[in-house]
């Protein structure tokens, strides 16, 4: 899937780093050599002498900084891009916050490979003069070079099988944890459980900018409050558009409550990685997985879109915009990634027993479909005349003109009728 929580997709030229982060660029190495030696020396009596940044990479969001000692350990810094001086708010200060409290829960409660926090400071008052977030390096290589390399005696698929067999156990530990609403998980001084809204980063006049939304206490609520914001933050009022929104809205409606068990009448909720693409997971030589990286924008989901999805890699088919096969080399074939989902749902049905949240497991790349085209309009056209040429059932041309149809209000009730029932059939959980 593409990176729905990226707003640069929408921007036919991609800023530059210049422009993303602005005056964090002119934080000298030895300031964040400084303070990764202050940090450490605060956790530890380990004898170091010397602190070096390696490496500086420029993330979509966030200014990372690879801090090695001279006993080869290493930390990240991480500084947001939100920080940039004159652009951090109070809504961004709490959305790094909720960040940090929400990774810190996750790890104290499950072995999930993820950065442990060693200090963070949402002010601008301290020794960088922006706020910043030391964690723990995460070493190995990530999913998106190990998926396509055929170099070594592995055979590259049992690489494959391997990657989504880890990647399907450590997700699964997170079947025990369940929340009343959709937000970000925090824990307050005495240890105590509470929700934040669920924070994104949003373009404004003034660049990106972060934005609180709810908690809220159903799916359907949270997904339609998201169809509006991006409907808003797109722009387009044609028809075309104006179409892809009514079925939005129509599947939305289509959609299993959010609850553990068929007889239960009360959604909940569960945890999820935000950005589950092969670029923010880690393996090790044996491909199992060593971290999963870049938890910005993480908050609680609805069951069939947390924990147990696909991982974004096997799911790009029903992303026509990002999809680049048969062109492009570093892509599979729509036959292989439904293989690869048939056996990652067969994975994840054994670690969850089948029973619970295992029902939604085979059709959350759908549902994952819905959810890219609500928070992306610039992918949206596509995603919605695929799902709709598949619940119709129709070619995708025709399924262009009942969008237009929709969007113009000339949608014949028959057709409407049609369309309902079909998106109920595609989305529908098997009892």
């Amino acid at each position: 899937m593409c990176d729905t929580n990226n707003p640069d997709i929408q921007n036919p030229r991609a800023p530059t780093a210049e422009e993303r982060f602005g005056d964090l660029l002119t934080i000298s190495p030895d300031t964040l050599a400084t303070l990764a030696s202050e940090v450490r020396q605060k956790l530890t009596t380990d004898a170091f002498t010397t602190a070096t940044v390696i490496e500086r990479l420029t993330g979509s969001n966030s200014l990372i900084h690879v801090v090695e000692f001279d006993d080869k350990l290493r930390y990240i810094i991480r500084l947001p891009r939100s920080g940039r001086p004159g652009h951090f708010t109070e809504t961004a200060k709490r959305a790094l916050i909720a960040r940090v409290e929400m990774m810190r829960f996750i790890r104290k409660r499950t072995m999930i490979p993820m950065p442990e926090i060693y200090d963070f400071n949402a002010s601008v008052e301290n020794t960088l003069e922006a706020p910043y977030v030391v964690e723990s390096f995460i070493p190995g290589t990530s999913v998106a070079d190990a998926w396509f390399d055929e170099s070594g005696p592995m055979p590259l698929d049992e690489k494959r099988l391997r990657i989504l067999d880890s990647v399907a156990e450590a997700m699964a530990q997170l079947r025990g944890f369940y929340f009343d609403k959709i937000g970000t998980v925090g824990v307050d001084d005495q240890g105590h459980r509470r929700m934040y809204p669920s924070f994104y980063a949003e373009k404004s006049e003034a660049g990106i900018q972060y934005a609180a939304y709810g908690p809220y206490e159903s799916t359907v609520e949270f997904l339609r409050d998201r169809l509006a914001v991006t409907s808003v933050e797109g722009g387009g009022d044609n028809p075309y558009d104006t179409g892809c929104r009514i079925f939005l809205d129509m599947m939305i409606s289509c959609l299993p409550l959010s609850t553990k068990r068929r007889t239960d009448d009360r959604e909940t909720f569960v945890l999820a990685a935000p950005q589950f693409e092969s670029k923010n997971i880690r393996v090790d030589e044996q491909y199992n997985v060593t971290g999963i990286i870049d938890w910005d924008g993480a908050h609680t989901m609805p069951r069939f879109l947390g924990y147990a999805v696909f991982p974004g890699w096997i799911t790009r088919d029903l992303d026509p915009v990002a999809y680049g096969w048969p062109y492009d080399t570093r892509e599979d074939s729509p036959e292989q990634l439904k293989r690869y989902r048939l056996l990652y749902n067969r994975k994840m049905q054994g670690l969850l027993r089948g029973v619970g949240d295992a029902r939604f497991v085979n059709k959350t790349h759908i549902f994952e479909a819905i959810l890219a085209a609500i928070e992306n309009p610039a992918a949206r056209m596509e995603i919605v005349r695929t799902l709709v040429a598949k619940a119709f059932p129709a070619s995708l041309d025709t399924a262009a003109r009942l969008i237009e149809d929709a969007g113009d209000g000339e949608l014949l009730r028959r057709d409407s009728e049609r369309l309902r029932g079909g998106f109920e059939a595609l989305l529908s959980i098997p009892r």
